[in-house]
């Protein structure tokens, strides 16, 4: 009966033990995977970002030389001097 017994035991311990190590290997594979998962996400993350930089960079650029164009425009089309106010002559107020 001892044997039975110490064989059972042995059994059960090497059950346990596979099973921890099963367990382990699961475990270190989904930190892997997390791991990927983050980095990916990450990397994605950072493209996006540097997309929406650009075009607002480039967007900046061409709303300012729209601002420019149109100052340059609205500078040319002002009167280079103020109109001169209608004369009154001597003559024509006493007629």
């Amino acid at each position: 009966m001892d044997k039975l017994q110490e064989l059972t035991q042995k059994l059960y311990e090497e059950g346990l033990s596979k099973g921890k190590q099963e367990g382990e290997a699961i475990l270190s594979k989904a930190k892997a995977d997390a791991e990927a998962i983050v980095k990916k996400a990450t990397e994605e993350a950072e493209a996006i970002l540097a997309k929406a930089r650009k075009e607002a960079d480039d967007l900046r650029t061409r709303v300012e030389g729209d601002v420019k164009t149109a100052s340059a425009q609205a500078l040319l089309q002002r009167p280079l001097s103020p109109p001169a106010p209608p004369s009154r002559s001597p003559i024509s107020s006493r007629a």
